[in-house]
């Protein structure tokens, strides 16, 4: 019974640990007005046994908007811009807007524009060594949050966050349907003069824009 106590007592530390962490982390980006970085994002489905690799650039400009814009014209670009996020299909010649609060994206801007903290709404601890393994970044913690309520966009969300800053390096998603979506940040810029038009949201006169 001392042995099973002890090791209650020392999970819970472990757990508190990383709850101050993530808030750590909140608090940083309390801080940042823009973020600009590029990333690496490899989309794993296993059903299909397939991955693919996509680059591009990320911007943020809080306090809502949002720009992933990918280097090939054959993946969609999301924008973020108040309470609305953009998926343009440059294929499909479309723009698909949505409210935020319905989107995949709308835990993510509140991760970074700030107002609840996080772990009010995930249950959070520090990730398996195996999850470590196949998504921690070197010198970062990696932190697995779980929803305290069920999410029909993921399942679970990891976070590599810098041991001495804070500043989050990448992230993992797995989706409902355990497909998996692994950023990497690269060349991050805080708080730097963003280049212009960057974050403006064009909407090309050949393409139609669909409401759901």
């Amino acid at each position: 019974k001392q042995n099973h106590a002890g090791q209650g007592k020392k999970n819970r530390l472990k757990t508190h640990k990383a709850s101050r962490q993530l808030i750590k982390t909140q608090q940083f980006y309390s801080a940042v007005t823009n973020v600009q970085a590029s990333f690496i994002q490899t989309y794993t489905q296993p059903v299909y046994g397939s991955q693919t690799t996509r680059k591009g650039l990320l911007v943020i400009d809080k306090p809502q908007t949002m720009v992933w814009n990918y280097a090939n014209e054959e993946y969609a670009d999301v924008h973020v811009h108040g309470d609305k996020a953009m998926l343009f299909d440059h294929a499909a010649k479309q723009v698909i807007a949505t409210d935020l609060a319905d989107s995949d994206w709308s835990g993510f801007m509140d991760f970074i524009v700030g107002g609840r903290t996080l772990t009010q709404d995930f249950k959070v601890r520090f990730a398996s060594k195996k999850l470590g393994e196949a998504y921690g970044l070197k010198g970062h913690h990696l932190l697995e949050l779980k929803p305290k309520l069920k999410s029909r966009h993921y399942k679970r969300l990891l976070l590599a966050i810098h041991k001495k800053t804070g500043q989050v390096g990448g992230f993992t998603i797995r989706n409902g349907d355990n497909s998996i979506n692994n950023f990497v940040l690269q060349n991050i810029k805080i708080n730097q003069t963003l280049t212009q038009g960057l974050t403006e949201l064009k909407v090309p006169k050949d393409y139609a824009w669909v409401e759901q």
